[in-house]
C-alpha cells in the first residue's frame, strides 16, 4: 500500500520565529515608540542576515493599509504592509516580493508585536515573525539557518529599542 505525501497548503508552511522583551517604560510609550521606527536604526547586518537600508515610506508608519518598500544593505529589497494597529496593544504587518535569497524559501513573513502590562509599570512585548515557507524543504532550510540567525537578529533590535525607551527622556522618545 502506497500513501501519498501530505497536501501542501497553498500559503506554505509556517515557521515561528519569536522574541521576547520586558521595558521599564508604560506600554503608550513603547507602542508609539516601536509603531514608526526607523528600520535601519534596529536593523543592522547580522551574519548572513542584511540590516535596512531605508525605506520609501511617504506617511507616519502607524496606519493599517500603508505600505513601504524595504531597502536593505545587500541590495534586495521587500515589500511590507502594515495591516492593523490596536493602540496601544498590538500590530501586524506583512513582508513579502523578496528580491534576495529569501525568495527561494518564503512567501512571506508575518510579524505580529504585542504589548502587555509588564512587572511594576513596564512593558512586555512579544514579537513574533511567522515565516510563510514555500514548501516543507524551504522550511527545513529555514528553521536550521534562518531561524537561529534571525531569532538573534530581532533580539538585537529589541535591544536597540529597549535602550532608547529606558535612557531617553519621554519627549524624545515620543517624537521618534
Amino acid at each position: 500500500m502506497t500513501s501519498e505525501p501530505p497536501a501542501v497548503p497553498a500559503e506554505g508552511i509556517r515557521l515561528d520565529v519569536v522574541a521576547r522583551i520586558d521595558i521599564a517604560a508604560p506600554a503608550e510609550a513603547c507602542f508609539d515608540h516601536i509603531v514608526p521606527v526607523e528600520l535601519s536604526r534596529i536593523f543592522r547586518p547580522y551574519w548572513l542576515l542584511p540590516g535596512v537600508e531605508r525605506t520609501d515610506e511617504q506617511a507616519r508608519w502607524i496606519t493599517p493599509g500603508l505600505s513601504r518598500t524595504v531597502y536593505f544593505t545587500d541590495g534586495s529589497r521587500a515589500e511590507e504592509r502594515l495591516t492593523t494597529v490596536e493602540a496601544p496593544r498590538s500590530f501586524t504587518y506583512s513582508i513579502s516580493g523578496f528580491t534576495g535569497v529569501n525568495r527561494f524559501l518564503l512567501s512571506r513573513i508575518d510579524g505580529a508585536w504585542e504589548f502587555s502590562e509588564g512587572a511594576a509599570g513596564g512593558t512586555s512585548i512579544v514579537w513574533t515573525y511567522a515565516l510563510v515557507c514555500h514548501n516543507v524543504i524551504a522550511r527545513a532550510a529555514a528553521a536550521a539557518i534562518v531561524a537561529p540567525m534571525l531569532r538573534r537578529y530581532l533580539a538585537r533590535a529589541l535591544q536597540t529599542l529597549k535602550t532608547d525607551l529606558e535612557t531617553e527622556p519621554a519627549a524624545s522618545v515620543e517624537g521618534a
